[in-house]
């Protein structure tokens, strides 16, 4: 777990943040549509990890990586809508918004794979993959997600958004069992 999140680490404070000269037609907002394109990269970027999740879970056993599909699923909604949104609203059109949000969750399945390709045979590997899988995704949601939304105003809306998860993920769980 320690890994993985100081991996995180490591990477967000040696690689300079992204700026974008993009151009698509139709943005009439520069601002959101930049917004919208550093959220695709940042989600594409924490599908890896999600993903690699997913197929080290698998290759436990198949209910466990249903569980775990399941449960990132939950969270795949609001995070397509994240990215699709600002790119919309900035003036671009529907099919750029879905197209970018759409680039950024087929990551997670080529993570997935990627895993399940690298732990097949290796079933020792799988809860250190799963342990460093959840270190990246928690040094994210802690480092970037969290604040974000702090920043914007959401205070409550954050800490609410946490404890619904967190009943989800609780659902997901008795609902399969484990």
């Amino acid at each position: 777990f320690a890994a993985g999140a100081l991996t995180m680490f490591a990477i967000d404070v040696s690689l300079p943040h992204i700026r974008f000269a993009v151009q698509e037609p139709g943005v009439l907002d520069r601002r959101l549509f930049t917004t919208g394109l550093l959220i695709a990269v940042g989600i594409s970027v924490h599908n890896i990890p999600e993903g690699a999740a997913v197929g080290a879970s698998y290759i436990e056993t198949p209910e466990l990586g249903a569980m775990v599909a399941a449960g990132i699923a939950l969270h795949n909604v609001p995070e397509g809508v994240a990215t699709a949104l600002p790119i919309y609203a900035s003036g671009a059109s529907k099919l750029a918004a879905f197209r970018l949000s759409l680039f950024s969750g087929l990551v997670e399945p080529a993570g997935a794979l990627a895993a399940a390709l690298l732990l097949t045979g290796f079933q020792g590997l799988v809860p250190a993959a799963l342990a460093f899988a959840a270190g990246v995704m928690v040094f994210i949601t802690l480092d970037e997600l969290v604040p974000a939304a702090r920043r914007e105003g959401h205070e409550h809306y954050t800490a609410l958004g946490i404890i619904i998860g967190g009943v989800c993920m609780f659902l997901v769980i008795g609902a399969f069992g484990s």
